[in-house]
C-alpha cells in the first residue's frame, strides 16, 4: 500500500498543465538518503545535495513522517548556501516505539514554487507477525509529568479487548487508538511517580493478559555537599537528598567525585583516597540518572575538617564514687592532635577533658552500688569541626557505701507526732532504720527505736508542750548514714487561711517571704479525710517563695481529683520549723454524689421546713458554696429558695397549700449544682392536724393506763407488802421474856418516875382481860408484878407527862383504876379500846391514877 502511495505521488508530479505541457520540477534533489534508529523511539536521517543545488542560494527541505499509514509529523528545514554540498542530519522522536509499526520519512526540496522529486526512506517494518502479543516499550523510564504512548501488538490469532495502567498512575484518562488490524496504541499522562517496582501497562486479549513496566520518576535532586576527613589520608563527602527519584531500583543514580566514580555508602556518602594538603580546595560531586543530573561543589581545607572517631573504651580502678576511663584511637595520627573529648553516662551526666592525644580521665561523684555505662566522643581542639560519633558503651558497677542522709519531716495529729522520711540514696540494700528522740530541755538519755526496711514512719506519743530532737538514720551492710535531725515545734496550730485551686493536675503555690526563714521553706500536703493520711513534702530554697506540686513529686501517693488536700507552708529555722499558713484545695473539683444529704421535713401551718445533714468531708468532692431548695408539684417546680451559706442545714418554704410535694436540695459548687437529694411530703390542713393530735394523745393515755393496770394486777402482792408490811410478833429478851410465855401478867407504870418510857414490843392479849395495878418490882421507871396464873392479863399504863406517850398508834383507852373491862363488853363493842387521843390525855392530866387501856391484840413493850 505504501509503495502504491509513493507511485501515485511520483506520477502526480508529471501531471500536465492545461496548455498540454508537463509541469517543471525543481532540479535540485536530495540524494544518498539514509535512515537509522538512535534508540527505541528516535529516528535519525542523513542525506546529501545534488551538485546542481549549488546554483540556488537558499531553499527548503520538507520532511513528512508516517507512522504506519498515518501522517504523524511534518518538518521544514531551511538550507543556506553554507550548507550546500554538505551532509545533512535530522532526527525525530516518535511517540511510539519503532518496533510497534513501520516508520517512514518523505523528503523533498522546495524552491519558490518549484518542488523536487520525492525521496522516501523507511525503517524496519516492526513486528509484522509476532507469535504472542507484546506491549512496547518494555522497562522504560519516564519523567513525572510527561505523556507516554504504549502499543500492543497481537498476533493474527488473537482478538484485542482493552489496554489499561495498574499502579500509581491508574485511573488517569486513557485513550486507546487502533493503528492497524494488529497494533493498538494507549496514550496516558504520567503525573505521579511510579511505585519502586514500576507501574504496569496491561494489554488484555480474549485469551490472555500481556504487559510491560514503566518507571516514572525524577532526576536526582541533592544539596548540601560537605567534605571532610577522618584520617588525613582520604576525603569523605556527605550530602542531603531533597527528593526521592523513585527509579533507584531499576535506574540507580551514578555519583562521581572530582570526575571519578565513587561508591556510595548509606545513600548520601562517598569517599576517595586523596593527598590531603594544607590549603583550600574545591570538591565537586556529580549525580545523574537517565532523567537528568545535578552538580554540587564544596570549598574546604581538609586539615581544618578532621572528624575524629574513638573506637574502644575501657574501665579500670572502680571504686564507690569514682572510676578511671580510657579509650583507644582508630588512627594513630590522633595522638599528635590537640583534642577535646566529652564523656557521658546513662544518667545523662557529662564531663570534658582536653590535651594533645588525650585518651583517659577519671569520673568522680558517682553513686555507690549503681550500674553505669559510659560513652566517649572527641574533636580537634584547634579548628574544631564537629564531634565524632559516640563510641560503643563501656559498662561497670560502683562499689557499695553507707546510705546518704535521709529526708525527714513530721506531722502532728491529735496527741501523736508522726515522723516520716524518704530514702535519698541507699547505696546498697537497706537493713533497717533507727529513730532517736531526746527532749531538748531534759537530761534524759536519748531513746533509740528500731524500724524495719519497709517502714518509713514512726508514730510517737510526745508531749505537745515540749520540744524534742528527732534523729533518723538508715543502715546497710556498709554502716549507718549521717543522722537527719528535726526539732519538733511546740503547740503548732493548723488553721486554714485560704482556698487553693488546682492547675494542670496539681497545685501552684506562692507566698510572702518570712524573716524567720534561715534555711528555706518546707511545703507539705496530705488528704485530711483519707483513711491513710499519707503526707508528702517539698523543701524550697531560701530565696524561692513559689512551688509546684504535681503527682510525680509524690513518693507514696498520687494527687486525686475530687479529694480535698491541706497544704501547709513552714519556715525552716535553726530550731524548730515555724508554721506560716495552711491552705486547702482540690486538684480538680468533681460533682458531689447524689442522695448524701439525708433530708427531713416538718410542717408548721402553711410552712414546711426542710433540713438535712451536712455532707461529710470525706465524700465532699468539691467546695460547697450554698444550697438551693426546689419545691415541685407533679414534676413542675413551683418554688425555689437559695442560700449562699455553705454551713446551712435547713431552708423553709412558706405559703404552701395543702397538697403533695417533692422537695429537692442541691449543693452549689464550682462544677454546678450537684449532690441532689429529694424527699416527698403530703401537707395536711390545721384542723386535721389538731384532730390527729387529740387522737394520738387519747390513745397514748389509754395505752399508758392499761399498761399500769396490768402491771399492778400482775404485781399486787408485792405492792401490798411494800405499802402495808405485816407487823412481826414481839421478840423479847432478858428480863421481859416472861411477857411472851402466855401466863397472865400485870404491869404498872409509875408516872412519877423520871426515867424514860420504853417502847414495848407487840404482845397479844387474850380476850376478857382485866386491869390491875401494883407498885412492885421497879425497873427503869417500869414497875411490874407477876400475878398468879389466871385467864386474863391486864396492863395499866400511867403516863407521867404527854411526852411519855411514845407509841400513840395503838388504840389505847383511859379508864379508872378500879374499873374492870370484861370480855363480854369487848366482845360486844370492839371500840372499847378505840379512844379519842385528846380525851385520854385530858383524863390522864385530871386523874393521875387513871389507867390507859391497851388493845387486846397489841402492846408496846420496852426494847
Amino acid at each position: 500500500m505504501l509503495r502504491g502511495i509513493l507511485l501515485v505521488v511520483l506520477l502526480s508530479t508529471r501531471a500536465t498543465r492545461g496548455d498540454g505541457k508537463d509541469q517543471d520540477y525543481f532540479p535540485c534533489e536530495p540524494r544518498d538518503v539514509k535512515i537509522s534508529t538512535l534508540d527505541q523511539r528516535t529516528l535519525s536521517m542523513t542525506w546529501a545535495d545534488d551538485p546542481s543545488c549549488i546554483k540556488f542560494p537558499e531553499f527548503k527541505s520538507m520532511l513528512v513522517v508516517f507512522v504506519g499509514d498515518l501522517k504523524a509529523h511534518s518538518d521544514e528545514v531551511v538550507m543556506t548556501p553554507k550548507q550546500n554540498g554538505s551532509t545533512h542530519r535530522w532526527s525525530w522522536t516518535s511517540y511510539l516505539p519503532l518496533e510497534c509499526v513501520s516508520h517512514s520519512v518523505q523528503l523533498t526540496y522546495q524552491y519558490q514554487n518549484l518542488t523536487s522529486r520525492q525521496k522516501q526512506a523507511q525503517t524496519d517494518p516492526g513486528l509484522t507477525s509476532p507469535h504472542r502479543a507484546q506491549v512496547l516499550p518494555q522497562d522504560q523510564i519516564f519523567l513525572v509529568g510527561s505523556r507516554a504512548t504504549f502499543c500492543c501488538v497481537i498476533p493474527e490469532s488473537e482478538t484485542f479487548v482493552t489496554m489499561y495502567v495498574s499502579g500509581n498512575n491508574d485511573g488517569m484518562d486513557m485513550n486507546t487508538t487502533q493503528i492497524n488490524n494488529r497494533t493498538f496504541m494507549l496514550s496516558i499522562d504520567l503525573n505521579k511517580p511510579s511505585i519502586e517496582s514500576g507501574d504496569n501497562i496491561i494489554c488484555n486479549s480474549i485469551t490472555d493478559d500481556y504487559g510491560a513496566c514503566a518507571y516514572v520518576g525524577y532526576p536526582p535532586e541533592i544539596e548540601g555537599l560537605v567534605c571532610e576527613t577522618q584520617d588525613l589520608a582520604s576525603v569523605v563527602c556527605h550530602w542531603t537528598k531533597r527528593r526521592n527519584s523513585h527509579v533507584e531500583a531499576r535506574y540507580p543514580t551514578a555519583y562521581s567525585l572530582q570526575g571519578k566514580s565513587c561508591s556510595v555508602q548509606s545513600g548520601n556518602e562517598c569517599s576517595e583516597k586523596v593527598n590531603v594538603n594544607a590549603g583550600r580546595k574545591i570538591w565537586t560531586l556529580k549525580a545523574e540518572n537517565l532523567l537528568g543530573g545535578v552538580v554540587l561543589t564544596d570549598e574546604a581545607d581538609l586539615r581544618e575538617r578532621v572528624h575524629m572517631a574513638p573506637v574502644e573504651v575501657r574501665i579500670s580502678d572502680v571504686n564507690a564514687r569514682n572510676v578511671s576511663v580510657m579509650w583507644k584511637w582508630k588512627f594513630p595520627i590522633y595522638n599528635t592532635l590537640n583534642v577535646t573529648c566529652q564523656l557521658r553516662d546513662n544518667t545523662h551526666h557529662t564531663s570534658h577533658v582536653s590535651g594533645v592525644g588525650r585518651h583517659d580521665t577519671t569520673l568522680n561523684n558517682l553513686t555507690p552500688n549503681t550500674s553505669y555505662s559510659v560513652q566517649v566522643r572527641c574533636g580537634t581542639a584547634q579548628h574544631f569541626w564537629k564531634w565524632s560519633e559516640w563510641s560503643s558503651s563501656a559498662r561497670f558497677s560502683t562499689k557499695g557505701d553507707v546510705p546518704d542522709a535521709l529526708d525527714v519531716w513530721m506531722q502532728r495529729k491529735d496527741n501523736e507526732s508522726i515522723i516520716v522520711w524518704k530514702d535519698s540514696r541507699s547505696n546498697g540494700e537497706v537493713l533497717g532504720y533507727e529513730v532517736t528522740l531526746m527532749p531538748v530541755k531534759s537530761p534524759y538519755t536519748p531513746q533509740a527505736l528500731p524500724f524495719s526496711p519497709r517502714e518509713h514512719r514512726a508514730v510517737l506519743q510526745l508531749d505537745p508542750r515540749a520540744e524534742f530532737l528527732i534523729s533518723v538514720t538508715a543502715r546497710n551492710k556498709n554502716g549507718s548514714s549521717a543522722p537527719s535531725t528535726l526539732r519538733t515545734p511546740v503547740g503548732t496550730p493548723v488553721e486554714v487561711s485560704s482556698r487553693l485551686r488546682g492547675y494542670n493536675g496539681g497545685f501552684n503555690l506562692s507566698w510572702t517571704g518570712s524573716p524567720l526563714s534561715s534555711c528555706g521553706y518546707v511545703v507539705d500536703w496530705f488528704p485530711p479525710t483519707s483513711e491513710n493520711q499519707t503526707i508528702d513534702w517539698l523543701k524550697v530554697d531560701p530565696n524561692v517563695t513559689t512551688a509546684e506540686i504535681i503527682s510525680s513529686m509524690c513518693q507514696n501517693c498520687k494527687l486525686m481529683e475530687g479529694v480535698r488536700y491541706l497544704i501547709s507552708i513552714y519556715a525552716c529555722t535553726a530550731g524548730a520549723p515555724k508554721w506560716l499558713e495552711t491552705r486547702e484545695g482540690y486538684v480538680k473539683e468533681k460533682r458531689i454524689e447524689d442522695n448524701l444529704l439525708n433530708l427531713k421535713w416538718k410542717q408548721m401551718d402553711e410552712e414546711v421546713r426542710v433540713s438535712w445533714d451536712p455532707v461529710d468531708l470525706g465524700t465532699q468532692s468539691a467546695f460547697i458554696r450554698g444550697y438551693t431548695l426546689y419545691c415541685s408539684n407533679n414534676k413542675n417546680i413551683i418554688r425555689n429558695i437559695s442560700t449562699d451559706d455553705p454551713a446551712a442545714t435547713r431552708l423553709t418554704v412558706r405559703q404552701l397549700p395543702t397538697a403533695s410535694y417533692t422537695f429537692t436540695v442541691k449543693a452549689l459548687t464550682a462544677v454546678g449544682e450537684c449532690g441532689t437529694s429529694s424527699i416527698s411530703a403530703t401537707l395536711n390542713s390545721p384542723i386535721d392536724r389538731l384532730m390527729l393530735s387529740v387522737i394520738i394523745t387519747l390513745v397514748s393515755v389509754s395505752v399508758l393506763l392499761i399498761f399500769v393496770a396490768v402491771l399492778c394486777f400482775r404485781n399486787w402482792r408485792s405492792i401490798m407488802e411494800k405499802v402495808c408490811p405485816p407487823i412481826p410478833k414481839p421478840s423479847l429478851k432478858g428480863g421481859f421474856a416472861w411477857l411472851a410465855d402466855g401466863s397472865p401478867h400485870a404491869a404498872f407504870i409509875d408516872r412519877q418516875s423520871e426515867e424514860q418510857m420504853f417502847e414495848v414490843s407487840l404482845l397479844h392479849l387474850k380476850q376478857d382481860a382485866g386491869i390491875v395495878s401494883t407498885r412492885t418490882q421497879h425497873l427503869k421507871g417500869l414497875s411490874l408484878s407477876t400475878l398468879p396464873p389466871a385467864n386474863n392479863v391486864y396492863l395499866a399504863v400511867i403516863p407521867s407527862t404527854m411526852e411519855d406517850l411514845q407509841n400513840l398508834s395503838y388504840n389505847l383507852i383511859v379508864e379508872s383504876e378500879d374499873q374492870q373491862v370484861t370480855a363480854a363488853a369487848r366482845s360486844q363493842d370492839k371500840s372499847i379500846c378505840g379512844f379519842n387521843l385528846q380525851q385520854a390525855i385530858y383524863k390522864a392530866k385530871a386523874d393521875p391514877n387513871h389507867l390507859m387501856c391497851c388493845d387486846s391484840a397489841y402492846i408496846s413493850a420496852p426494847m
